[in-house]
């Protein structure tokens, strides 16, 4: 069976790199065309969107790498969970942000 998981897996890893590659491609492209007097504003806005990531992700990566080998036919609700906390996290943080950054963010561009 581990045989048969692996190349899903590979593909999996290929593919999301990819998707992440591109996107990243995509977001600096755009990001090159925003004027040279707005620059230091959207740099801030990086850092805060880079924040907020780290906050929805709350370091629960671990938890699937540790629990999902071991989780068998929990699999599926362990992962959904895991997202659902993920979500979580990340709308705490929009609204930490929006709460105490966002009108300094908003009036800085």
């Amino acid at each position: 069976m581990a045989v048969i998981a692996l190349p899903h897996a590979s593909w999996a890893l290929i593919t999301t790199t990819a998707l992440n590659a591109i996107l990243g491609l995509v977001y600096w492209v755009l990001a090159a065309t925003v004027p040279r007097r707005r620059r230091g504003s959207r740099a801030g806005m990086i850092s805060a969107m880079l924040f907020v990531t780290s906050l929805g992700w709350i370091g629960l990566q671990f938890v699937v790498i540790r629990f999902v080998p071991v989780a068998g036919e929990r699999t599926g609700p362990l992962i959904a969970g895991t997202c659902a906390l993920a979500a979580a996290g990340l709308t705490a943080g929009i609204v930490f942000l929006a709460a105490f950054a966002g009108p300094n963010l908003i009036t800085a561009g």
